[in-house]
């Protein structure tokens, strides 16, 4: 595994800040879990104070749900994050 710094300023260029905890917290998601579960382990290892949530089920579980949004808008995303169930709580970094 690459250094603390260096997998902090992979994030960085990918507009996520590790430690700006101002944000909230970070869900690591992606198609089916496997490659969150990565970005999950690179972020631990790299240290942060944000707190870290994975949500395994990913886009497979989320698409299997079409009462949900399928993409960003007005802050939807955050919203049903914030009120789901499945995710009880989480933030999405970058999501409006």
């Amino acid at each position: 595994m690459k250094d603390s710094e260096s997998i902090k300023q992979r994030f960085r260029e990918a507009g996520i800040e590790l430690e700006d905890e101002s944000k909230g917290g970070i869900v690591a998601t992606c198609g089916s879990g496997v490659t969150a579960c990565i970005d999950y382990l690179a972020m631990t290892a790299a240290g942060t104070n944000r707190h870290l949530s994975l949500y395994d089920g990913s886009w497979s579980e989320w698409a299997a749900h079409p009462e949900l949004p399928r993409e960003p808008s007005n802050g939807v995303i955050r919203e049903v994050f914030s009120t789901s169930p499945m995710l009880q709580g989480a933030n999405i970094e970058g999501a409006s």
